[in-house]
């Protein structure tokens, strides 16, 4: 069976495109062919299309190790069981980032995604638990980062801190490709570009026009389009360029990240103890 490699499992908002685009560009690394570097999502979205579906989107380059990364992957809690079954010795990268912050950037990237309304208001947002999109259990890595653990050698499991990635991304690259096993002295182009961007929206009619259009699709006989529209790369680049601009995401309030602290707060401590870095910095509001 054609060798996957490595799967990168890390959650949302946690420089996992940056690293994805530093993986892909390595000479030696080699990501699936119809994928744009991350998001083949086979494990969690599109496991009934079958494993072989899956291998025959990688080209299987001699002399090249293969990979992909799909932050679908950690939260569903079949991903692990299933990527055991048929790749037992693949290398596992979690990337996770302060709970508090990512939940924070995974709403106002959905506020101004067109797909779904959000609450215009983040402390609505958390009193409501977020939408069914945004749970705030998202944010709750203790029993995921266990389940890797408990299927794969610790030695085949690399944890990336955004911290770390935000500090000091040259020596993450390099530990990154260290753990691939492929030569660590590769500096990517991208390496020194933004990581995590915030944006905003310019036209909320045009966002709004667009997302009548897509729930519109979202019926029985149009849901294929739907999704390949809503996944389209180059239409998505089109539509930031118009539509999209850089900003600051604005301050949130001291009581709500109390708020959150207190609700991460114990898994944050166990996981901690399970990838052995210190977390404390987490827990400062």
């Amino acid at each position: 069976m054609k060798k996957i490699d490595f799967i990168g499992v890390g959650v949302p908002r946690s420089a996992t495109t940056w690293l994805g685009e530093c993986l892909a560009s390595h000479p030696e690394i080699n990501f699936s062919s119809q994928f744009c570097k991350k998001e083949i999502n086979f494990f969690s979205d599109n496991y009934k299309k079958g494993i072989d579906w899956y291998l025959n989107l990688f080209p299987n380059e001699k002399g090249k190790i293969q990979g992909e990364y799909s932050p679908t992957y950690f939260w569903n809690k079949t991903v692990a069981d299933r990527i055991k079954k048929h790749l037992p010795n693949v290398k596992i990268i979690i990337t996770i980032r302060n709970p508090v912050d990512m939940i924070y950037s995974l709403y106002w990237m959905a506020f101004n995604a067109i797909q779904v309304d959000r609450p215009s208001n983040f402390d609505q947002a958390v009193k409501a638990d977020m939408t069914e999109e945004l749970k705030l259990f998202r944010a709750l890595y203790a029993d995921r980062i266990s389940q890797y653990l408990s299927l794969f050698p610790r030695k085949n499991v690399q944890f990336i801190l955004f911290d770390d990635i935000y500090k000091d991304p040259k020596q993450v690259i390099r530990v990154m490709y260290s753990f691939l096993e492929v030569s660590d002295d590769f500096k990517p182009e991208n390496l020194s570009n933004r990581i995590n961007r915030a944006e905003k929206t310019r036209s909320n009619y045009l966002k709004l026009v667009l997302r009548s259009i897509v729930n519109g699709l979202n019926r029985p006989g149009l849901r294929l389009i739907r999704r390949r529209l809503l996944n389209n790369l180059t239409l998505y680049k089109i539509y930031s360029k118009i539509n999209k601009e850089d900003t600051k995401y604005p301050p949130m309030r001291e009581e709500t990240r109390l708020k959150l602290i207190n609700y991460y707060r114990e898994d944050i401590l166990q996981t901690e103890k399970l990838i052995g870095r210190n977390l404390s910095q987490w827990l400062k509001a």
